[in-house]
């Protein structure tokens, strides 16, 4: 196959690329399923409270014991909601006004949870979930609820006394990154938009304020989240780095044979530009997605050749998925030299 990628760029990215949210909606669940709330919490937590770590960082174990997540909190300062931990909350502030600190940082923009729920999760910068491996090695992540927080919202849409008013002019976004591990190699990533003031057309200009289906589709135990912002300054991001989550869906394990990454040849490996890819006898692809090792897709074309011509894409590492015929999916990192 030989493309020219300066055109499929913009092609690949709505596909499936940083617009991300929602993809398959429609599509029916046949795999077996287990779902994480954080309902358990209401029997502990009163209305507008929440479980931060302050009292004390605690391992919390959802649906049946298979995902565990915790909180982290850090006591110097005088104390302080940790990157890499959740909370759990059971806030309703969802009035847009200025962000205030102490009343929307736990909220989710909504107000509620996912299908009106009381209680939903609050992560970071580096917020985590791991799979209980030990106990079972046929669950897997396959879709959660993601919402902003009433504080980021706010912010993004107002301004405040740290970070701007998000805006077309400055083509502003807030991107959260999620990353998928199997027994610690990478597996898959996308990137999930939670404000976007890019495009040229100000009727797709959105900041996220209601629950939206982010669907994963890969064999992971663990899951790491990262987010990045047009806003910045020499001490990081500007704009709050907070997200919401709820409604953690797990595929059972006839997903091992849907979704499961197996190894794909390809060669040469680094390349300066031609590749070709080998599949099993008998196999034959019939759809390519390459993303850089973040998430930033680069492409994602359906195929009947074997051949790829990479000359326009940079030096890097990226991420080579093909997906045959049968609906298996191989991958494998190539390294791009100029």
């Amino acid at each position: 196959m030989k493309k020219n990628l300066k055109k499929l760029v913009q092609t690949s990215m709505a596909l499936f690329g940083l617009n991300a949210i929602g993809l398959n909606q429609g599509q029916a669940q046949t795999l077996p399923m287990k779902i994480a709330t954080f309902e358990e919490f209401t029997s502990t937590l009163a209305h507008d409270d929440v479980e931060d770590g302050s009292k004390g960082n605690t391992k919390y174990n959802f649906s049946e014991g298979l995902v565990i997540m915790s909180t982290s909190w850090d006591t110097s300062f005088g104390g302080y909601f940790q990157n890499g931990g959740w909370a759990f909350s059971r806030k309703n502030f969802n009035t847009i006004e200025p962000s205030d600190f102490s009343k929307h940082l736990y909220a989710a923009a909504s107000g509620k949870g996912y299908d009106m729920s009381d209680v939903y999760a609050i992560g970071s910068n580096s917020a985590h979930i791991k799979l209980n491996r030990g106990m079972d090695t046929g669950w897997n992540l396959y879709e959660f609820q993601l919402n902003n927080t009433t504080f980021a919202r706010n912010s993004m849409l107002l301004g405040d006394a740290f970070a701007k008013k998000f805006n077309a002019s400055d083509k502003d976004s807030l991107v959260l990154i999620v990353t998928g591990f199997y027994k610690g190699e990478l597996k898959k990533n996308k990137r999930v938009m939670l404000a976007d003031f890019r495009d040229s057309d100000p009727g797709k200009h959105f900041i996220l304020s209601n629950w939206e289906r982010v669907e994963f589709n890969a064999i992971v135990d663990s899951v790491r989240f990262d987010m990045e912002s047009s806003d910045n300054s020499s001490w990081g991001m500007n704009t709050p780095a907070y997200f919401a989550i709820d409604h953690i869906v797990l595929s059972g394990p006839a997903s091992l044979n849907k979704f499961s990454n197996l190894p794909l040849k390809l060669y040469p490996n680094p390349s300066n530009g031609l590749v070709t890819f080998e599949l099993p006898a008998n196999e034959h692809p019939q759809k390519i997605k390459i993303s850089s090792l973040w998430g930033a897709f680069v492409l994602c074309e359906e195929v009947n050749s074997t051949q790829l011509d990479l000359n326009e894409l940079p030096s890097g590492i990226y991420l080579i998925e093909v997906e045959s015929q049968a609906n298996k999916h191989y991958v494998s990192k190539l390294q791009v030299v100029k």
